[in-house]
């Protein structure tokens, strides 16, 4: 199971013959931050923090199947942590837009 603010990749954007075209889908490659989930006996859905459709299906809004996503990879996610991390070191060193010369 998926946890709130767990990034996850879409592997699954097959629209199903009932989709609602006023809805706003997950991509498949697109990476996503979970934002709620939604238990239901044994299948779960999941809210995504960039993808936001309001309430237009009988005053709720509808949750996304678990099972058309993916959970990044950890390495991946420590990766981006510590650019992020190193690109504001560099900043606070040098300034704001400091441009490096190594690459």
């Amino acid at each position: 199971m998926f946890k709130v603010g767990q990034r996850v990749i879409c592997v699954d954007d097959t629209l199903l013959p009932h989709s609602d075209p006023i809805l706003i889908y997950p991509k498949k490659g697109q990476i996503y931050t979970v934002r709620a989930l939604l238990v239901a006996v044994s299948k779960y859905g999941v809210y995504l923090e960039e993808i936001v459709n309001g309430n237009v299906l009988f005053d709720i809004e509808p949750a996304f199947h678990s099972i058309r996503f993916r959970a990044l990879d950890f390495a991946e996610n420590i990766c981006e942590e510590i650019e992020q991390e190193q690109e504001e070191l560099v900043e606070a060193f040098y300034g704001e837009g400091y441009i490096s010369t190594t690459t």
